[in-house]
């Protein structure tokens, strides 16, 4: 398992919860000036939780994800769901999550993607990462499993295939 971070005390708090839980197989590594500290087709999967929308310049991100992923790579990606009306305020009032109003739906993911990557499905998703209050988790589960509601679900998840790379 290794991380990557843009915030040096997320990767140092991280590296601290390595050491405290004796994880062998577990690394974190800092990303300066855009760039993941690795080779080129490094990794099979990457998986991306809640990070799309906090990028500077999402499509670089990407590009540079695409870069370190091996030709037969895939991509994990779960976002927020801004159609979700409570994270769509939230994402207005708290300016930390402010990007994932221009992002926040499968068109925009798709059209994120879509240079670099086969999107292989997009589906609304009932995770839900933060406040685990019981009625916030049932509702959830109710929108998550609704072929009506579905859309109202807290996340978006999105598996893609890399495509060739370009000269």
């Amino acid at each position: 398992i290794t991380g990557v971070d843009i915030v040096s005390s997320f990767v140092e708090r991280c590296e601290q919860t390595i050491t405290e839980a004796e994880l062998k197989n577990a690394s974190v590594h800092l990303s300066t000036e855009g760039e993941i500290p690795f080779d080129s087709a490094s990794f099979d999967v990457a998986l991306m939780v809640d990070t799309i929308h906090h990028c500077h310049d999402p499509e670089q991100t990407l590009k540079e994800v695409r870069r370190v992923l091996t030709p037969d790579g895939v991509l994990l990606i779960l976002e927020p769901n801004k159609l979700n009306p409570a994270l769509a305020l939230m994402c207005f009032l708290d300016p930390n999550e402010r990007g994932l109003l221009q992002l926040g739906t499968h068109r925009s993911y798709r059209r994120l993607l879509g240079e670099d990557f086969a999107i292989q499905e997009s589906i609304y998703n009932g995770l839900l990462i933060g406040p685990q209050a019981r009625i916030l988790l049932h509702a959830a589960d109710i929108f998550s499993g609704s072929t009506l509601l579905g859309w109202l679900s807290p996340k978006i998840f999105v598996v893609a295939k890399t495509k060739p790379l370009h000269d």
